[in-house]
């Protein structure tokens, strides 16, 4: 099985880069907080960098108000504190006060985990992210403090340490085989590498440890696949304004950054939660996961089949100290509630400069409020999509403008030529619209109907509905391409040099070659690209007369990885022979194991 890392007797040049990296993070955070630049706030992100550059002092005055809040407001995120908490009293025993030591063991041993959920309470326990965090911290809290009983249930440090393993276990296998809910997230997967690296250094059980390094390697790659110069620019589930523009408001950006040296990773960011992890952790990423996330040179095709899981198996496994038996196996969960799965099957085109991802076809909406449909940027540093926002009165319009959509498109990728076709509701607003920044494209212009744009030698062209605007005022002026209408049909063209040789040939391709038919009620668009003829409506997606399905498609494949769905293996590609890189069959053996001793079939 491939090596994940590199021993510290002999540090490999991947191992030596990160430290550097590691170190000039450190530096820069905890200096940043010395000089007065950081607060005491619910996320603080410099606690660690300050133990680990000897700022002691700072460091515990932060973690005293961490704890407190953790003890006495336990607000949503309450997880997110814990595992800072538990990181920082794991690897620096000796520079947390005596004080401090005891305000987060009655943090932690005090805290509601699984099973404590009530309506009224202000922690957020659902969604695919807490679920991990909440059982790392019930996991790491019974780890540190054996012979304890938490004050809140009763029950005795091994009973939540034996039911965390199992949860963990149980979060693992099924991420591994059937992808993720809250796919590609360029934040949420932020929440989860913490956790994950949380295991990965704390951890005292090795299989939980190897297993979490595992995972690491597995999620990193999916993201690296989606990725351009350390920006993650993939179509993805969950995400907010601050994470769609920039990479430095991507979270789990600045894993591809620190730990694989993608994009600018000579200058790390001096501030953000998830980097504290970063730069704080042992792990060490094969060279083929490095590889994945920087040669942006070779193209690159990924696919990838991520299973979402709605309803009850989202959004009310906390509610049980025990979970059900339909909740946890998986014949048992497909029996019990098999419309509460859908596939989401999202085909990302990487070239030099340019990038660009969708989710193809129909599937379900129940992240629509959050979710980017699809998404491309220009050498990873001008994001290019379109989205629907909610009309005004609706409660998520304020901070819905660009992240997120009032009605799923339709969509379809193929070789650099995308379609989205829109069918707003009565909750959506009465116009789509397209990030487009102009200001910082080296040339753009409007011609026939088209916006193109070039950054260097990254090239892009976006038809819009009749009547489409540029914004000439206002916060978005310049950037936002404004298309009235609840019905909308788009097609996006990304190109570059190697593909197109000059900025004009694109555009003549474009405006001649793609012969585009849009229907006179915007339900449907019919084109064609490389030869091939496309069809794109509200009810199917159609290429050469051949409806598109994703039923065979793995979970994820490249030229350089390939996971079948459903499968424990991950495996490197390249070779005649592929090499079987991550094996997470340790992870049902686990929960199964757990499961049974419980009897969770007979409840």
């Amino acid at each position: 099985m491939h090596n994940m890392s590199e021993t510290k007797n002999n540090p490999s040049d991947i191992d030596v880069a990160i430290r550097a990296r590691q170190h000039a993070h450190i530096k820069a955070a905890s200096a940043r907080v010395r000089e007065g630049g950081d607060k005491i706030l619910f996320w603080n992100s410099a606690i660690l960098s300050c133990l680990s550059a000897g700022e002691e002092e700072l460091a515990n005055r932060h973690i005293e108000g961490v704890a407190d809040i953790c003890s006495t407001l336990q607000r949503d995120c309450t997880d997110f504190m814990l595992n800072l908490l538990l990181r920082a009293y794991i690897l620096f025993p000796d520079k947390i006060t005596p004080d401090n030591r005891d305000r987060i063991r009655k943090a932690a041993t005090g805290n509601r985990f699984y099973g404590g959920h009530r309506a009224s309470y202000p922690m957020f326990y659902n969604s695919e992210n807490h679920h991990m965090c909440w059982a790392v911290a019930e996991f790491l809290t019974a780890q540190c403090f054996p012979d304890d009983v938490f004050s809140f249930d009763g029950r005795t440090a091994r009973e939540h340490y034996e039911r965390s393993r199992f949860l963990i276990a149980t979060w693992i296998d099924r991420r591994a085989r059937w992808g993720y809910s809250e796919w590609n997230s360029s934040c949420y997967m932020g929440v989860n590498l913490e956790s994950l690296l949380n295991l990965v250094d704390c951890s005292a059980d090795s299989d939980i440890r190897n297993l979490a390094c595992q995972a690491v390697t597995k999620l990193l790659a999916d993201l690296a696949a989606d990725s351009l110069e350390g920006g993650i620019w993939g179509a993805q589930a969950r995400t907010y304004e601050s994470n769609v523009f920039k990479t430095s408001g991507q979270s789990a950006a600045g894993a591809l950054s620190l730990l694989l040296g993608a994009g600018d990773s000579e200058t790390p960011s001096a501030s953000g939660g998830t980097m504290e992890y970063y730069a704080t952790t042992s792990y060490r990423p094969p060279r083929w996961l490095c590889d994945l996330a920087r040669d942006a040179e070779t193209p690159l095709v990924n696919e990838e089949r991520h299973r979402g899981e709605e309803d009850l198996f989202y959004s009310c496994r906390s509610a049980f100290w025990l979970p059900p038996y339909e909740l946890t196996n998986p014949e048992a969960m497909m029996a019990f509630a098999p419309d509460s799965f859908h596939d989401t099957p999202v085909r990302t085109e990487r070239t030099a400069g340019t990038i660009v991802s969708a989710v193809l076809g129909k599937t379900s909406d129940k992240l629509g409020a959050q979710a980017l449909y699809w998404m491309g940027s220009l050498r990873g540093l001008l994001s290019i999509f379109t989205t629907q926002p909610f009309a005004k009165g609706v409660e998520l319009a304020e901070d819905r403008y660009w992240a997120g959509t009032s009605s799923v498109p339709i969509c379809y990728l193929r070789d650099g030529v995308l379609a989205a076709v829109y069918k707003g509701g009565v909750k959506s607003a009465e116009f789509t619209h397209a990030h487009f920044p102009t200001s910082d494209m080296s040339e753009w212009t409007h011609r026939n109907g088209w916006f193109f744009g070039r950054l260097d030698d990254a090239y892009v062209g976006l038809r819009p509905p009749a009547g489409a605007e540029l914004a000439s005022e206002g916060k978005w002026a310049g950037r936002d391409i404004i298309a009235p209408g609840r019905d909308a049909v788009w097609i996006v063209v990304f190109g570059s040099k190697s593909r197109h040789d000059t900025y004009p040939n694109f555009m003549f391709h474009c405006l001649q070659q793609l012969r585009i038919q849009v229907a006179a009620d915007k339900s449907s668009v019919d084109y064609e690209v490389s030869g091939h003829k496309i069809h794109v409506s509200r009810d199917k997606v159609m290429e050469d007369g051949v409806v598109f399905s994703s039923a065979d498609w793995p979970q994820m494949s490249n030229r350089l990885v390939r996971h079948e769905y459903g499968s424990a293996q991950t495996y490197i590609m390249g070779s005649e022979q592929p090499e079987l890189a991550l094996d997470f069959s340790q992870a049902s053996r686990i929960s199964g194991e757990w499961a049974q001793r419980q009897d969770l079939a007979t409840l």
